[in-house]
């Protein structure tokens, strides 16, 4: 039940006095402790979109991208490591996030109907996200930008949609869309699931043609598939198939990491719900927010494909906004996603 307070003095080895910015001893405080959250008070700022809509949530990756757009690493005062936005041209696209459909991005301030961004002061919204990317860089799981007004931090961290900007750590690093070179490798993947019957056979041909539509994503780690995943929409809801894991790589948070990139993609298709068809992983399933349903609530397209005989339940799952996603995030050990596992379970 203690308040620790940290001066934002320091001293020099040789004795000289300095005045370390607030905001950056937060950042950096936070991830020498491994903090699940670090909450910063903007001026009241806010991301919008060109639709007029507010941006709630970025993945660093999205963040760095933004800042070197803004130009932050030519400030005065930079906030992080130059080196770190190098990075921005090296990563892939954005992971399905607001950010990415709704740019070109402007930063806004409600209140004064102010629009412009702000380098110079030390609490400007770039600044801030800067600072969350250093600290979710380094060990720190989210951060939130939150305006001071009364009530909004109530409503950020204890409501769906909460009122701030989140910053999170990127757990999609390595998953892109599938190409046609990557067949052998998710043969590899779902091949000994096919002979346990846990999943429907594909063939090559199956596989090159789901690829070349757009259908498919895989993690991939140091050249080698290691999971791979299919979504496929029809109408107002889309099919997650062949969703498997290397047995090499199995309860290290890969399908979870899968499982909730293939449910941001379809929310910016604008799909409402996702469903699955299972015959052993029903459990794996449902603790993840899908709840069993009838057949007869499939889309009429894929109900004239289902296989009788082979029996699969279908578990649906409601879709939301991004931000559910991240909610769910907040239950995984993400660290995890890189130690490699021996385990041959079943579950993803």
């Amino acid at each position: 039940g203690d308040v620790v307070l940290l001066t934002s003095l320091g001293y020099s080895p040789s004795g000289e006095m300095f005045n370390v910015p607030s905001e950056m001893l937060a950042a950096v405080v936070a991830a020498q402790l491994q903090s699940s959250k670090l909450v910063f008070f903007t001026n009241g700022e806010i991301i919008q979109g060109e639709t007029g809509s507010m941006v709630q949530s970025l993945r660093v990756s999205d963040s760095l991208k933004l800042l070197d757009h803004w130009g932050l690493e030519n400030a005065a005062s930079t906030v992080i490591d130059p080196r770190m936005l190098s990075r921005a041209a090296s990563l892939g696209p954005p992971a399905a996030s607001p950010a990415a459909a709704a740019a070109p991005l402007s930063v806004v301030t409600p209140a004064s109907g102010a629009a412009g961004v702000d380098l110079e002061s030390a609490a400007s919204l770039p600044k801030l996200i800067a600072r969350s990317v250093y600290a979710c860089s380094n060990g720190v799981k989210r951060a939130h930008l939150v305006s001071p007004e009364p009530g909004e931090l109530l409503q950020e961290l204890f409501t769906r949609d909460g009122s701030g900007l989140l910053v999170s750590a990127d757990v999609y690093e390595g998953i892109r869309a599938a190409v046609p070179s990557d067949v052998m490798g998710i043969e590899e993947v779902i091949r000994p699931l096919e002979k346990e019957g846990m999943l429907v056979r594909r063939s090559r041909a199956q596989l090159e043609q789901e690829i070349s539509e757009g259908n498919f994503w895989v993690i991939s780690r140091d050249g080698g598939i290691v999971a791979c995943g299919m979504l496929k929409a029809y109408g107002p809801s889309a099919e997650i198939a062949c969703l498997a894991v290397h047995p090499r790589y199995r309860r290290s948070g890969r399908g979870e990491v899968m499982l909730a990139y293939l449910e941001r993609i379809a929310l910016t298709w604008h799909v409402e719900s996702v469903f699955v068809l299972s015959t052993r992983t029903m459990k794996w399933f449902e603790e993840r927010g899908f709840r069993a349903v009838d057949v007869s609530e499939l889309p009429e397209e894929r109900k004239s494909s289902y296989n009788a005989d082979r029996a699969s339940k279908v578990f649906l799952k409601k879709l939301e906004t991004p931000r559910d996603v991240d909610a769910e995030e907040l239950f995984w050990n993400v660290d995890r996603m890189w130690n490699v596992s021996s385990s041959s379970s079943s579950m993803p």
